[in-house]
């Protein structure tokens, strides 16, 4: 069953086309990797997807309905969540207080109960909490709970940036470059994460990857981007082989020079 649908989407900065009649589709459960060269288009395409930006042309269908049609901070409640490419986090906050605020879509208290201290409001805190320290316990986080962010070394605070998005409950998370600047066994243990967040909770993963054993490994689709337009798309194995796709990224059309290496 598909829940995310891309059709003919297409946005312009300027002269420049940044994204040019770009189509796909990812079905429930699936890891779908999005690669290409740099500048390719891929981040726009997230930014796009999460209502950063408002493309020239094209639908963007998630769970059946245009999301193009929603505000930008609505998004996150209709069940999306990502991470950056340069983090966003509150790093002069607490590693649990970024859970927290991770959680602001869920926070159906008014005015009345939260000025009053009603049990309405004290029940929320409690469940907000929980959810908190249950994700934090599955990404090793816990006894980081009370660290500022900003003392944290780079793959921990990459690691808080997930947790920040997936105390969100999303049914689609879009990863933008998870693996960046993390060391091969770091990638490995992320690439396990990954495929657990699928396989035991059901998440959905778009992904934007430069590392590409990584992709390999996850993926079970790919589509590849290059100055804004699909080149191919297939599994890792039809991509690796992909005359177009080799190009791309090398310059060369030589038929196995490792582009996935």
């Amino acid at each position: 069953m598909t829940i995310l649908e891309i059709v003919d989407l297409s946005i312009n900065f300027g002269g420049l086309k940044a994204v040019d009649s770009l189509s796909f589709a990812v079905n429930e459960g699936q890891i779908f990797g999005l690669i290409g060269p740099n500048g390719a288009g891929k981040t726009t395409v997230f930014n796009c997807i999460t209502r950063y930006y408002q493309p020239n042309q094209g639908r963007i269908v998630f769970g059946g309905q245009n999301i193009l049609d929603i505000r930008s901070h609505d998004v996150i409640g209709k069940g999306i969540a990502r991470t950056f490419q340069n983090m966003e986090l509150f790093k002069s906050m607490t590693v649990l207080d970024n859970l927290l605020v991770g959680q602001h879509c869920h926070l159906d208290t008014n005015v009345f109960s939260e000025a009053l201290s009603l049990p309405v409001k004290k029940r929320k805190e409690r469940e907000i909490s929980e959810k908190a320290q249950k994700v934090m316990e599955l990404l090793g986080l816990s006894k980081y709970a009370r660290d500022l962010v900003l003392s944290l070394p780079y793959g921990m605070q990459k690691m808080v940036e997930m947790g920040r998005a997936l105390v969100s409950e999303p049914k689609l998370i879009l990863l933008d470059e998870p693996a960046a600047g993390m060391n091969p066994s770091e990638s490995k243990e992320l690439s396990s994460l990954i495929k657990r967040l699928r396989d035991t909770r059901g998440i959905t993963v778009l992904v934007v990857e430069h590392d590409m054993a990584m992709v390999r490994s996850i993926c079970d689709e790919i589509c590849v981007m290059d100055f804004g337009r699909k080149i191919a798309q297939g599994s890792a194995d039809e991509i690796c082989r992909n005359p177009q796709v080799i190009e791309a990224y090398l310059g060369c059309e030589e038929e196995g020079s490792g582009c996935f290496r």
